[in-house]
């Protein structure tokens, strides 16, 4: 299954080859015909749209990947400790163990 963050880039893309094209027309239309300054301004303002659209795009972009690196850091500290307490039940009469295992336990209590 493909993932949300691999479509948001893949329609990144797909938008910004769109706008390129549509600049792009409007430069060459305005470069062959020669009308107003209607199309060098139409041009400057997509070209500037673009830019826009990529700064607010990639800091979206960017926060959903720091978001979900966070989720991911979160459940993994979550079982290193769940499988470090089970570690620790193999020495059930290691006092170390036991307050190591305590310890440890309030902490995961403390995150939630």
């Amino acid at each position: 299954m493909i993932d949300r963050f691999f479509w948001s880039i893949l329609s990144f893309l797909l938008t910004n080859l769109v706008f390129l094209f549509v600049a792009f027309l409007i430069l060459i239309i305005y470069l062959i015909s020669e009308i107003t300054q209607q199309f060098a301004f139409a041009f400057i303002a997509t070209i500037v749209f673009i830019i826009f659209y990529n700064i607010l795009f990639l800091s979206y972009l960017l926060t959903m990947y720091i978001k979900g690196l966070k989720q991911i850091e979160q459940k993994s500290r979550y079982l290193l400790l769940v499988l470090d307490v089970k570690a620790d039940e193999l020495l059930p009469f290691s006092f170390l163990g036991s307050l190591r295992k305590s310890h440890m336990l309030e902490e995961m209590l403390l995150e939630q």
